[in-house]
């Protein structure tokens, strides 16, 4: 990793020293010193992280900690994707009206509302409830994105909107990907973080511990366990049930963090609508 890490921070370092100096670079490194393009292409980063890190967590989600299939958290993100079109010509036709700031942060707000209450999920969290909330943070980012668009290139000099309009998108699946990755890391180690808590409650004076083995007992010798498996068994159980714990805690806290980064982004979005505002 650090091998990896240390060729990657050369490889960049290259990159930009590359397009400083080649006629005509891949990406002209000028457009972020537009600091109304650089406010934009911080919200773009924000909102693909935000798309993608979804994306990855609601299907993982549901197949982890509620049992669905593969093909049951497919259907789960199909009134999201329908919303996503009905609502892009709409926002598409409103940034030629207003400025683009308006919707872009009343899409932000949606979706960090979304992902806040995402975040009170649990195991008994209902399929439509999840559902319509993946619906609700896809109508936030389909108010945003046409608007971010118009609004990041209304900025520039005419001579680097064509390279405006490769960067921002470039710069959105750049945030997704670190969306993704840094979730999964996050993920990982909150859950660990969460078990190892849960489980140092696990002792012989936590009652409801000992309630859920004695209640386990019953079952595991209905079942046709012999005698000296079930206590064993039921401790195992036990196990399992705090892991799946851990890992709706973890979960949680994930959402909570999309949020967080959807409401920070507010910040550099009132900076691209007070530049635009002025066009």
């Amino acid at each position: 990793i650090l091998v990896q890490s240390a060729i990657a921070a050369l490889a960049a370092a290259g990159f930009v020293l590359r397009e400083r100096y080649a006629a005509p670079p891949l990406l002209d490194l000028r457009l972020f010193t537009v600091l109304p393009f650089a406010a934009a292409s911080l919200v773009s980063f924000v909102m693909g992280a935000g798309l993608f890190g979804s994306i990855y967590l609601l299907p993982l989600l549901v197949q982890t900690i509620q049992g669905l299939s593969a093909t049951d958290a497919g259907v789960m993100l199909m009134p999201a994707g329908f919303g996503l079109c009905m609502v892009f010509p709409v926002a598409g036709r409103a940034s030629d009206r207003v400025a683009p700031g308006s919707p872009i942060g009343i899409g932000l707000a949606i979706f960090a509302l979304s992902a806040w209450l995402t975040a009170d999920l649990d195991i008994d969290s209902a399929f439509w409830t999840l559902a319509w909330l993946t619906a609700l943070s896809r109508l936030g980012l389909g108010m945003s994105f046409p608007p971010l668009t118009a609004g990041s290139l209304r900025v520039l000099p005419r001579e680097l909107i064509a390279q405006g309009s490769g960067a921002i998108n470039f710069v959105r699946q750049m945030g997704g990907a670190f969306g993704v990755n840094l979730l999964a890391i996050f993920l990982e180690r909150r859950t660990a973080l969460h078990a190892d808590a849960l489980a140092a409650t696990q002792s012989h004076d936590n009652a409801t511990s000992a309630e859920f083995v004695a209640r386990t007992v019953p079952l595991l010798r209905a079942a046709g366990l012999p005698d000296f498996q079930q206590v064993p068994a039921a401790l195992a159980f036990l196990g399992e049930a705090v892991l799946a714990q851990a890992s709706t805690l973890a979960f949680r806290d994930g959402f909570l963090v999309v949020t967080a980064i959807f409401v920070a982004a507010l910040l550099p979005n009132w900076l691209l609508h007070r530049a635009t505002a002025r066009h």
